[in-house]
C-alpha cells in the first residue's frame, strides 16, 4: 500500500551479497553520488567483504543519509523501509517480490539471469546487465528510474503479483491433501 502511494523515492536498498564479489554496492553508490539523491541510503555487505572498507569511505563522504550496515539481521525491515532496491538476482529477488519492493537488479551470477529475465517480462524489475555496472551508465539509468513514478509503481504492483508470501500455506495444503 506505501509504495502505491509514493510520489517520489525517499530512500534506496542497496545489497549484492555478503562478499559483493564484483564491487556492484560501491559502483552503485558511486553513481548515486553523481546523481545527487538526496534521500536516505542503506547497504548491506557482510563484514568480511574485501570492499566493504572502500564502501564505508565513499558513505561517510556522502554524509549521515547513506548507512553502512555489515552482517545484517533484519533484512525484511531494511527491505520493508525501502522504496526502491538495487541489488542482485538471486534469492533476495522473490523476497523483494513478496514484498512488492520496485527493484534495479544487475544479475552477479550465471545462475540468476534466467530469474532476472523472467521477473523483467513480467514486469516486476528494471534489469541492467553488468557490463552496465559503471558508474556512467548506472547514473543515467537510476535518474531515469527515480523520475518515473508511474514506472514505479506499475513495478511495485507486480513484483507483489510475482510472490505473494503464501507459498508456505499452498505447499502444506498440498501436503495434507496427499497424506
Amino acid at each position: 500500500r506505501k509504495r502505491r502511494l509514493m510520489k517520489r523515492v525517499n530512500k534506496i536498498l542497496i545489497s549484492f551479497g555478503i562478499s559483493d564479489t564484483r564491487d556492484l554496492a560501491l559502483r552503485v553508490l558511486c553513481a548515486l553520488k553523481g546523481i545527487e539523491f538526496d534521500g536516505c541510503i542503506d547497504v548491506v555487505v557482510g563484514s568480511s567483504a574485501p570492499i566493504l572498507p572502500a564502501i564505508k569511505e565513499k558513505a561517510a563522504v556522502m554524509g549521515d543519509r547513506v548507512q553502512v550496515i555489515s552482517d545484517v539481521e533484519n533484512m525484511s525491515t531494511l527491505m520493508v523501509d525501502a522504496d526502491l532496491a538495487i541489488g542482485g538476482g538471486g534469492t533476495t529477488a522473490w523476497e523483494r517480490c513478496a514484498l512488492g519492493l520496485p527493484a534495479i537488479v544487475i544479475p552477479v551470477a550465471e545462475n540468476q539471469a534466467t530469474v532476472s529475465r523472467a521477473l523483467r517480462e513480467a514486469d516486476a524489475i528494471w534489469l541492467l546487465n553488468y557490463e552496465a555496472g559503471a558508474p556512467s551508465m548506472l547514473r543515467g539509468n537510476i535518474l531515469e528510474i527515480l523520475k518515473d513514478v508511474t514506472s514505479y509503481r506499475r513495478k511495485s504492483i507486480a513484483a507483489a503479483a510475482v510472490c505473494d508470501a503464501n507459498g508456505c500455506s499452498r505447499m502444506l495444503e498440498m501436503i495434507d491433501c496427499h497424506a
